[in-house]
């Protein structure tokens, strides 16, 4: 196993930064790497950006930068959630005591590097922070290993309180990456929700998820490298035919998927004319219409439904937690739950 640090230079720009990145995730280059913090884009646990998107960007055809409200707020408040780690106990009465005294427990260091392995070709890592010298465990007393990932996220409660477990499945699967870069048998997940609390957890590595997400990676890479060469070749032929049929392969290659994100892309990559596109009776684009429409109306009937069926269900699951089948398993918790606040979910227990 080979973990390889690629250290920022001092000073150095978030232009810079990003060029550096795109160039370690193979963008403009022949090789393909997926980050940590995108390989959830490919599981479907991310529903915040297309697959098709993130194809888009390490292919090299398109890329836009994303901020919003919330992204700018996690970066405001990283260093501070990362400093209250410092301080923090599993006790409350010290933990607050080291921070009144200043009395830190651990120290961390900015992970300024990219991580890559050769183990692993189709993923690169970024860190939030990793240990400095002897940097313990809150929870077991033993020191952190070099390079184990602590991953920062700062919260709304709300959001924290709709999780099913202590990671959701798109941390999980970041920190996981992480892991498999660094070459760790244990992660830090620390999440600071906006009432000021922490919730820190170890996470312990999966090797299965981890061979899982590295299969899912390689898939996506020799498809995103196929469509590298397809532009090269699409920049180099001056026959109209060949580019239009290049053009049309391309297109194919790309993928679609369900995640209301491919709204947004298509309309910043959409060229708008002034007249409609006219199409036949029973071609593709009328049938698709046909079947929205249909949607739509289908959509009505199952909001009004599912209204109904919650409400049965809740109130079935009165003095209960939820109600559970051995295929199906309802979550129905009240605004008056001691620990999380009102919560409702259906799972199928055979996925």
């Amino acid at each position: 196993m080979a973990f390889k640090k690629i250290e920022w230079k001092e000073n150095l720009s978030y232009e810079d930064w990003l060029k550096e990145r795109n160039k370690i995730n193979g963008i403009g280059e022949s090789h393909c790497r997926v980050g940590a913090s995108s390989i959830s884009v490919l599981t479907g646990s991310n529903k915040w950006k297309s697959k098709r998107r993130l194809f888009l960007e390490l292919a090299g055809l398109y890329s836009k930068g994303f901020a919003n409200h919330r992204t700018i707020q996690g970066q405001q408040f990283e260093a501070s959630v990362a400093e209250l780690f410092e301080y923090y106990n599993t006790d409350d009465e010290v933990y607050f005591n080291n921070f009144t005294t200043k009395q830190k427990e651990r120290f961390l260091n900015k992970a300024e590097f990219f991580g890559i392995n050769d183990e692993y070709p189709n993923f690169s890592a970024s860190l939030d922070y990793v240990p400095f010298y002897d940097c313990s465990s809150p929870f077991t007393g033993e020191i952190y290993a070099p390079n184990t990932p602590i991953e920062i996220k700062y919260i709304d409660e709300f959001v924290y309180k709709s999780w099913d477990d202590v990671i959701p499945m798109h941390y999980m699967e970041q920190v996981q990456v992480q892991m498999a870069v660094t070459g760790t048998e244990l992660a830090v997940f620390v999440p600071m929700t906006n009432d000021g609390v922490l919730h820190p957890v170890e996470i312990e590595r999966n090797q299965s998820l981890i061979d899982y997400l590295s299969y899912e990676a390689g898939v996506f890479a020799k498809e995103v490298t196929k469509a590298k060469i397809l532009k090269a070749k699409i920049d180099l032929t001056e026959d109209k035919v060949e580019k239009h049929d290049l053009e049309v392969e391309l297109e194919e290659l790309i993928p679609f998927d369900d995640v209301e994100d491919i709204v947004d892309l298509m309309n910043e990559t959409k060229e708008e004319g002034e007249e409609f596109k006219e199409v036949p009776t029973g071609s593709e684009e009328d049938g698709w219409m046909e079947e929205y429409q249909e949607c739509t109306e289908k959509e009505k009937d199952l909001k009004s439904r599912k209204t109904e069926l919650r409400s049965r269900l809740m109130a079935s699951s009165e003095g209960f937690a939820g109600v559970e089948s051995p295929d199906y398993k309802c979550t129905a918790r009240g605004n008056n739950h001691e620990s999380k606040g009102s919560y409702f979910r259906v799972n199928s227990k055979n996925k």
